[in-house]
């Protein structure tokens, strides 16, 4: 009726894990909130009487009336999740089985098809992930990461949703940091509360060493050298879909070609294997429109 029939609706906009927020209440972890949402309990049966109703649930648990009165919940195109982790690297799992981070996008894909499965109805549905990004110091002194490690990690992370079959989407959050909030006394953590996630600094729109790397995404899954050397990485949709990679042996002052890939695909993702003598670093150079060339971030290889 309202003529978004066929429009893309997500349903979920789950954070990766729950905690408490001094100031405003609390939040849930994600599996936590999947089985509530979907009116199950800790063995994914429905639930019923006031288990149920204290829930906003229906008593009776009955499975048909319940799709057939939510058929959003099943009929929806993904789920949005933002599985940050503001700590830790892109591979670190939690040990709380309710979270869901980046590393651990299995278990919110387990529950939801778990919570399918419950009403009889088809699993796999696609995992969105509507924002993520990581945290840099500088200006803030609380947060863990310098911009650095946020570069590295950003191509990481998108390397790990590229991995994962379920996941359609992935985008990065923010352009620019978040001014601090001026509430607080300046200096204190709680200034420093904001997202400091962005490619940009704030106020003055300087790029961050993660600028550079989202632009040319890459990313070595095992990073020594040796004869096959594997390669990840991204040419961001253009007209001019090649680029070339170039090593940079530890102590060497002049860069390489040792191989040209190609962008392929809606996105541009690439894979090869390249020979590597020693240890080095390894860049994508890339000449976009205009022929302005563009350089990733350097990947280091040991």
């Amino acid at each position: 009726r309202t003529g978004h029939r066929h429009d893309t609706i997500m349903i979920g906009e789950t954070a990766a894990y729950g905690a408490g927020h001094k100031g405003y209440g609390a939040s849930m972890d994600p599996l936590t909130f999947v089985r509530a949402f979907y009116c199950l309990n800790g063995a994914y049966k429905p639930l019923t009487g006031t288990a149920a109703t204290q829930i906003g649930c229906p008593a009776s648990g009955n499975r048909g009336a319940f799709v057939g009165a939510h058929p959003a919940l099943f009929d929806a195109a993904g789920w949005a999740h933002h599985p940050y982790d503001f700590v830790h690297p892109p591979t670190f799992k939690r040990s709380d089985p309710d979270s869901a981070t980046l590393s651990g996008l299995s278990r919110i894909e387990t529950s939801l098809d778990r919570s399918a499965r419950a009403y009889h109805q088809p699993a796999g549905k696609p995992i969105d992930i509507t924002e993520w990004g990581v945290q840099s110091r500088n200006p803030s002194p609380f947060v863990t990461f310098s911009q650095a490690q946020q570069a590295e990690y950003i191509n990481e992370g998108e390397y790990m949703a590229w991995l994962n079959p379920r996941v359609p989407a992935f985008s990065q959050f923010l352009l620019v940091d978040n001014a601090p909030n001026t509430h607080y006394k300046k200096g204190t953590r709680a200034y420093w509360s904001t997202f400091q996630s962005g490619l940009l600094t704030y106020p003055f729109d300087q790029p961050k060493p993660a600028y550079y790397a989202f632009e040319l995404p890459i990313w070595l899954p095992k990073p020594k050298h040796g004869s096959n050397v594997p390669v990840w990485g991204q040419i961001r949709p253009s007209s001019q879909r090649k680029a070339v990679l170039q090593f940079k042996a530890r102590g060497s002052g002049s860069w390489a070609n040792v191989a040209t890939v190609t962008g392929s695909g809606p996105d541009g993702f690439f894979t090869t294997d390249v020979q590597l003598p020693s240890a080095g670093g390894l860049r994508i150079s890339w000449s976009g429109p205009g022929n302005i060339t563009y350089d990733s971030r350097i990947a280091t290889v040991s």
